[in-house]
C-alpha cells in the first residue's frame, strides 16, 4: 500500500478525505466571508432573535460557503446535486408539505406539553395588524431559510460522502450529533 492509496481508491478520492475537504472549503469560505463583512460593513451586534439578521447570517455564513464547497466537490467528483440528495424538482412538493405538517404538529405537541406543565402561557397579543402580519411573514421566511441551510450543511454532501465511508445510518447518527452539539453547547436558549 503506497502513499497514494491513503488518499485515492479505485473510485477516486477516498470518502473521508472528500468529507474533510468539503468541510475545509466550507469553513474557510465562512471565515473569509465573515472577515470581508467585518472589514467592509463594520457590522454592529444585532439584536437577539432578529429574523432578518438570522436570514442574512445563514445565507452568508452557511448556505453560500456550503454551496460553493458542494459545487467544487461535485465538479471534482463529476456528480450532480441529485447525487447529494438535493433535488430541485418537487422542492415544494408533497414531501415538503408532509414535513411541514409533521413539523408543525411536533412543535405544537412540545409547546402544548410545556404549557400543560405550567412552563408556558399566552397572555395576549403584543402586536396586531400589519406589524403582526409582517412578523409572521419574516419569521416564516427565516424558518424556511434556516431549515434549508441546516439540511444543506448537515445532510446533502456531508451525508452522502460520510455514508460512502461508513454507511448511511452511522453517518446519519454522527451528523445528527454534529448538528445537535453546536446547538447545545453554543446556543444557551436552545438547550
Amino acid at each position: 500500500m503506497g502513499v497514494k492509496d491513503l488518499f485515492v481508491n479505485p473510485h477516486g478520492i477516498r470518502a473521508g478525505w472528500r468529507f474533510l475537504l468539503w468541510w475545509a472549503i466550507t469553513l474557510t469560505t465562512t471565515a473569509a466571508i465573515g472577515l470581508a463583512a467585518n472589514l467592509l460593513f463594520h457590522p454592529k451586534p444585532h439584536p437577539f432573535l432578529d429574523p432578518v439578521s438570522l436570514i442574512a447570517g445563514d445565507l452568508l455564513q452557511a448556505l453560500i460557503p456550503a454551496s460553493l464547497a458542494t459545487f467544487i466537490m461535485a465538479t471534482i467528483e463529476r456528480r450532480t446535486l441529485r447525487d447529494y440528495y438535493v433535488s430541485a424538482p418537487g422542492l415544494f412538493g408533497r414531501r415538503f408539505w408532509m414535513g411541514t405538517v409533521w413539523g408543525f404538529a411536533s412543535v405544537s405537541l412540545l409547546i402544548g406539553g410545556i404549557a400543560a406543565l405550567g412552563g408556558y402561557s399566552v397572555q395576549g397579543l403584543a402586536t396586531t395588524g400589519w406589524p403582526l402580519l409582517y412578523s409572521l411573514l419574516v419569521w416564516t421566511a427565516a424558518a424556511l431559510v434556516i431549515g434549508i441551510v441546516e439540511e444543506f450543511v448537515f445532510r446533502a454532501y456531508s451525508l452522502r460522502t460520510l455514508a460512502d465511508a461508513i454507511g448511511f445510518w452511522p453517518a446519519a447518527v454522527l451528523l445528527s450529533i454534529g448538528f445537535g452539539a453546536p446547538h447545545y453547547f453554543t446556543k444557551p436558549y436552545e438547550r
